[in-house]
Parts: structure tokens; C-alpha cells; sequence
């Protein structure tokens, strides 16, 4: 009764499942990491800081959606996590106000 071989194909057929995702995320986050250190090599001028700036954007959804989990998350998390990006924003802006001025 405690033998736990009937238990071991289900188990095995479940485990990779369980890090294809965030193993494809990391793949997908390697890749936007080499094209951020493309483009910041590459000469493009005043369209360096748009394109990096898309970039994290997208690492960001990327981080929150697979590794957080929030698209399956409640919406009191969620509204925790908008409001966390938003104070972050807030803060980078009146950093960035004050560096420039």
C-alpha cells in the first residue's frame, strides 16, 4: 500500500509542464536582453532611449505575467501591482526632474 510506483508516471508527465513555461520566459527575456545590448551598441542615435525603454516594458509584462503570475492573480493583486508601478514611476520621473533641472 505505501509503494509509491504507481504514483511515478503521473508525476513525471506532469513535471514538464510545470517549467516549460517560465523556461520559455526565460528564453524570451535572454533574447529582448540581447537585442537591449544590440541596440545599445548600434548607433541609432536619439532612437536608443525609446527602443531600450520598449524593451524593459515588455521584460517587465514578461516578469509579471509568467513569474508573478498575475494574469491569474485577483484583482486586489493586480491593483497592488499597478500601484506599485505607478509609485516606481512616479519616483523615476521626479528623480529625473530633479537630475535635469
Amino acid at each position: 500500500m505505501n509503494d509509491p510506483a504507481p504514483l511515478a508516471p503521473r508525476l513525471r508527465g506532469a513535471q514538464p509542464s510545470l517549467w516549460i513555461g517560465p523556461a520559455l520566459a526565460w528564453l524570451g527575456l535572454m533574447a529582448l536582453l540581447a537585442a537591449s545590448v544590440a541596440i545599445a551598441k548600434a548607433p541609432l542615435g536619439i532612437f536608443k532611449l525609446p527602443l531600450n525603454l520598449g524593451l524593459v516594458t515588455v521584460q517587465a509584462l514578461v516578469m509579471g505575467l509568467v513569474f508573478m503570475r498575475l494574469n491569474r492573480a485577483s484583482a486586489l493583486v493586480r491593483l497592488a501591482a499597478g500601484a506599485s508601478f505607478l509609485w516606481i514611476a512616479l519616483l523615476f520621473i521626479l528623480t529625473f526632474a530633479a537630475v535635469l533641472t
